[in-house]
């Protein structure tokens, strides 16, 4: 781990935050450009991912990967036909210690890893995007969000440090309390705190050819703000200043979104707090269960009957049609072509070797080829839940299946 003094360039002012979603949005301090920043291989164009070089359309198809990974993981991503990558760095991993003022104690260890995956890729012709990923929204309340007889207890986005002065309790009520407030009263101060990571990791990646862009925040949840349209609206609102610092650092590169959760919001939601669309793609995660009858409400917003009765998640076998799997697409789709941008299912699966899995899985990956639709399987990992690989390494009968299908695609 190594302490860095951020640059003037970088540095970002605080100021007095608004007070909920009707406020004035809070503006930051934008960075300087980055001066050693390149083209990407991929960008945007017409709603499309297309190749920067010619202009010719491009869908990206691969698999999500963990920095930590090994090189048989990395190695599999490519030798499986996979053209793009999405890689988790969760803000908490990259700054697990509190800043001194402008000064920022960035993991080191952690980026030179992140590092050393981007540099696999580019030699191996993949494309990366970099995920700010969250899983269960801060390390500090890994108790909250974990079973209570979980041998070990993940939790990563909101660095444990920006709630330790304790004015949330790590309880259910507190860590939606805190949630609603990130977003709200505290978003100047969450903003701020956030475009000093979001501004470091453009300009250390900007040089990087095959790095696509960056997504916001994985998943974005409102905790108390609730499951409304001015809920997402106010989470976009947020993520639309992130866009600004990352398109002052590198204004080539894409910036990828999402609504509220993983796939709920997109129905409503307005994106005219992010002005011109260019360079802008939406992230939507389909983990639904396939049923007839169920899945999106009218409006495209929320699952019904539940989230739990319509995940995969929480199936023991998969026993949908490709017709509703189709219609869930509709929504994104719908959207996406309005907006004019590109359309990237970042994150979609099942539990390996669950009856049905790989029906599921063609399904999924017919509908996919058949709309151009970009996607990264959710995940290239060894053993339990979606793991791609058995605990020796070897392709489980999803993988296999998968990487049939991203060969067949070349």
């Amino acid at each position: 781990m190594w302490t860095r003094l951020l640059s003037a360039g970088l540095a970002l002012a605080l100021v007095a935050a608004g007070c909920g979603s009707t406020a004035k949005p809070h503006r930051v301090k934008l960075p300087h450009r980055a001066a050693n920043a390149v083209a990407p291989w991929i960008t945007t164009q017409d709603g499309r991912f297309v190749d920067t070089r010619t202009g010719t359309p491009v869908v990206l198809r691969g698999v999500n990967v963990a920095v930590n990974s090994s090189a048989l993981v990395y190695d599999k991503a490519a030798s499986m036909g996979a053209n793009f990558v999405r890689i988790m760095a969760p803000w908490s991993t990259v700054e697990p210690t509190a800043p001194d003022g402008a000064t920022h104690h960035w993991d080191e260890a952690f980026l030179q890893q992140l590092d050393g995956a981007v540099a696999d890729f580019q030699k191996a012709g993949v494309n990366v995007l970099i995920d700010f990923h969250q899983f269960h929204w801060s390390p500090y309340f890994a108790k909250v969000e974990c079973k209570h007889d979980a041998a070990d207890c993940n939790a990563s986005g909101v660095p444990g440090w920006y709630y330790a002065d304790g004015r949330f309790p790590d309880t259910k009520r507190g860590e939606s309390d805190a949630k609603k407030a990130f977003w709200t009263n505290e978003a100047a101060r969450s903003e701020d705190a956030y475009a000093a990571f979001a501004a470091m990791i453009a300009q250390r990646y900007a040089d990087a050819p095959n790095v696509v862009g960056y997504e916001v925040f994985n998943e974005p949840h409102p905790g108390g703000l609730g499951d409304s349209t001015a809920a997402t609206d106010t989470m976009l609102q947020w993520q639309a200043e992130i866009r600004k610092v990352i398109r002052a650092v590198d204004p080539g590169r894409t910036v990828f979104i999402m609504c509220r959760g993983g796939g709920e919001g997109v129905g409503t939601a307005d994106l005219k707090a992010f002005g011109p669309l260019d360079h802008l793609a939406l992230d939507y995660h389909d983990y639904f269960n396939g049923i007839p009858g169920i899945g999106l409400t009218s409006n495209g917003n929320d699952w019904t009957p539940s989230w739990p009765a319509t995940h995969n998640q929480k199936a023991d076998r998969y026993a949908g049609t490709a017709a509703s799997q189709a219609a869930v697409l509709d929504v994104p789709l719908r959207r996406t072509a309005e907006w004019k941008i590109p359309l990237l299912v970042g994150e979609w699966g099942i539990h390996t070797g669950v009856p049905g899995a790989l029906e599921y899985q063609r399904q999924m990956l017919d509908i996919f080829s058949s709309e151009n639709i970009s996607w990264t399987r959710w995940n290239l990992a060894r053993g339990g839940g979606f793991g791609l690989l058995q605990g020796t390494g070897s392709p489980t009968a999803e993988a296999i299946q998968l990487e049939n299908a991203l060969r067949g695609a070349q």
